[in-house]
Order: C-alpha cells, then structure tokens, then sequence
C-alpha cells in the first residue's frame, strides 16, 4: 500500500559494490516504481523498498505497468566464466508505514511481499520474473497484487576505455492488480538503458554511481478508467543512484527518481521520488534493510500552483519509513 518496489534493487547497489570491490559494480535490476505500476525482476540479495499497491485516485501513477526500473549496479566487465548456476531466487517481507502519525486516519501502513526468480539463458543474456503483494494493515479491503513482470537483460558492455557500463534490457508488464483490470490494461512493454560508472575510476572504490532511464507502451482497451479517470499511453523514468560500502557488509545508499506519464489525451504529467536506505548483509542468504522514501507515484513535481517545485527532503504527508529482510537462494 506505501511504497512501490520501484526500488527493488535499491540496495545491490552496495552489497555487491562490497562484495567485490576489487572488481566492479553491478547495474542489473529494478522496477522501480514508475508512475505506472513498476516491476522488477531482480534476485541479487538485496534490500529494497517495499511495495506500493497500485490506487485508482492516481491512475496515471498506478494503473499500468511500467518497465523495470534498474536501480541496483550490476558487475562492470561481463565474466568469462560461466556463474556456478543458471537461476537464482529471492522472496522478501517489508513493513512500511507513514513517517508521520497525525492522529486522524491518514496513516497509512502496509506489509508488503515479493517473490523473484532469474534464469541465466546465456553467458550475455538473463531472463527475470517477478510478482508483489501489498497487505494494507489499515484498510485490509484495498489489499491487492502491486505488480507482476518478465525481463530480459543483457551482460554489462564497458564503454569509454571501461570508465563506465552499459546495461540494456526489456521489460514485459501483466496487469495483476485490481486496479490496473479495471483500468483495462492488457499489458506493457518497455526499454531500458543504464549506466554504471566503474569504482576503479571513481575517487573511492567505495562509491558507487549509475544513471538510468526506461520508457515504455502501456497497451489498454480503453483510455478511461472505470472510475474515469484518464490513463497513461505513455510513460518514463530517469533516476540517479549513489552508494557508499561502508564494509563488506554495512552499506548506504540513496536514490532520486523522475517520471514522466503522457495520457491518451495528450496530458503530460510529472512525479517524483527519492529514497534512502542503510543495507546489512548477514551473510550469502539473508541481508537487512531500514530506509526512508519521499514522494512516489502520484506526487507531483508541482505544487499546487505549478509554478513552485515540489521537492523536499521529508515531508509530513508524503515521508514513509520501511523495514525489509530479504532472503536470496
């Protein structure tokens, strides 16, 4: 019901930095959210935000699926050696809930699921898959699949001399919540494209850096909703990441993200989000994960005056707090 696991990922970007610093970062993973419903397909151990359940009040935020947004850093260089194995998995819990309580029902909490599986097809191409469920703990009634996706990705391609690596991949959306079957979405296609700057480059092998944009179809039978309002034909992501490996266990990382949602009526409409999280790798199987998101789908970049821009570092109406443990096998 809170957050979209439009940051699913969100922490690779550090667990494998520290895990192999000697080596490279990795770029492979996430929907993000998107003002679309957002599916990922990664399975590195990892943490990340927890779930948003899709809501018909901001179907341009939440009633179609957008592509996954990658939001963890994958290895630099693709490996001449083929991985120990073909698939991995992974199935995590988040309990998430507004920062602020103001004591008149507008608290939102939720407990919030998913479950990811990838299939290595090839030493330079990966097939992913993911589903999300929300369990809106205050209004239990609302509670719905948040998202559902297939991916394909290819190995990281080092560019510029190796100073930085080039991730494509394509992302297959299905219409799994409630709201997106009312907003008659048959499904989605997307492109992505993400940069991962190398740490050997970089003034700390600590760091980590990676920009990253998506856009994608949403395909829909009508352009309205059920409950009328317009849906988007449509949209894109752009994000930012940063990271800092504080030891091969213990890291930080931080994520800004901007949509961009086109309807059929030719309406342009803007959100924005950024989300921080402190990540802990117990060990090959577990990894915890405390962080805080600002904004998401639905939030507009305008406030409401469209002059003044709507970005802060917290906010009372719009801050959210999660909790994550993440087992990968």
């Amino acid at each position: 019901m809170l957050l979209k696991s439009t940051l699913t990922g969100l922490m690779v970007i550090m667990s494998t930095l520290a895990q192999a610093q000697s080596s490279t970062v990795s770029a492979d993973a996430i929907p993000v959210i998107s003002p679309d419903t957002n599916t990922d397909t990664n399975t590195d151990k990892n943490t990340q935000a927890p779930a948003k359940t899709p809501t018909e009040v901001a179907p341009a935020a939440s009633t179609e699926i957008a592509p996954a947004a990658q939001s963890s850093i994958e290895t630099m260089k693709p490996t001449e050696v083929a991985p120990s194995k073909s698939w991995s998995a992974a199935i995590s819990a988040a309990r998430s809930n507004s920062l602020y309580n103001f004591q008149d029902g507008t608290e939102e909490a939720s407990m919030d699921y998913s479950a990811s599986a990838s299939y290595q097809l090839s030493q330079m191409y990966k097939l992913g898959a993911l589903v999300e469920y929300s369990d809106d703990l205050k209004t239990p009634e609302k509670s719905d699949f948040a998202g559902g996706a297939l991916s394909l990705s290819r190995s990281p391609t080092p560019v510029l001399k190796d100073r930085v690596s080039l991730v494509p991949s394509m992302t297959v959306g299905f219409p799994v919540a409630r709201v997106q079957k009312a907003a008659s979405l048959i499904g989605s296609l997307g492109f992505g494209l993400k940069a991962v700057a190398n740490p050997d480059y970089l003034f700390s092998k600590k760091f980590a850096l990676a920009v990253g944009i998506t856009a994608s179809r949403n395909i829909h039978t009508y352009d309205t909703a059920r409950s009328g309002a317009v849906t988007s034909q449509y949209t894109s992501t752009q994000r930012l990441e940063l990271g800092w490996s504080f030891s091969d266990a213990l890291s930080l990382s931080a994520q800004i993200v901007h949509y961009n949602a086109l309807t059929y009526q030719s309406t342009l409409k803007e959100f924005i989000m950024h989300v921080q999280a402190l990540g802990y790798v117990v060990n090959d199987h577990w990894s915890l994960a405390l962080g805080h998101q600002y904004g998401g789908p639905a939030f507009s970049v305008w406030k409401d005056n469209q002059q003044d821009y709507n970005f802060q570092l917290t906010d009372d109406s719009a801050s959210y707090a999660y909790g994550q443990v993440t087992y990968a096998f």
